[in-house]
């Protein structure tokens, strides 16, 4: 039987998330990416509940963990002096912390698990 084959264009975080989530379901996967490397791109990004449970069902959040940094209160600060603070810890969901991690750190982790599962970038 011909596994199906998909393509996913671009290989930054969200594109690569695809690729190892399509993989596991047993598909075929490129991945076509214009970038020629992977240098250090983009600052920090922030991965809520949904995004950390994610990365734990791909089983890539093991690796990530030292490089996360967790945050239990988030502090907006609106116009007029307004803030609105949310506090984590309260909150009955898994991963119950906003984290915080470099991009390129993510980045690379995903790519490294993409050709660890032979996926075509």
């Amino acid at each position: 039987m011909v596994k199906p084959r998909i393509g996913i264009v671009g290989a930054g975080p969200a594109g690569l998330t695809c690729a190892i989530s399509a993989v596991t379901l047993g598909l075929d996967v490129t991945v076509f990416e214009r970038a020629n490397n992977f240098q250090h791109l983009g600052g920090g990004i922030a991965l809520q509940s949904n995004g950390l449970r994610v990365l734990q069902k791909l089983e890539l959040l093991p690796a990530l963990r030292s490089l996360i940094y967790p945050c239990s209160t988030l502090v907006l600060e609106l116009s007029g002096k307004r803030e609105i603070v949310s506090d984590y810890r309260t909150l009955d969901i898994p991963h119950n912390s906003f984290s915080v991690l470099l991009r390129y750190d993510l980045q690379e982790s995903l790519l490294t698990a993409a050709r660890q599962k032979k996926i075509s970038i």
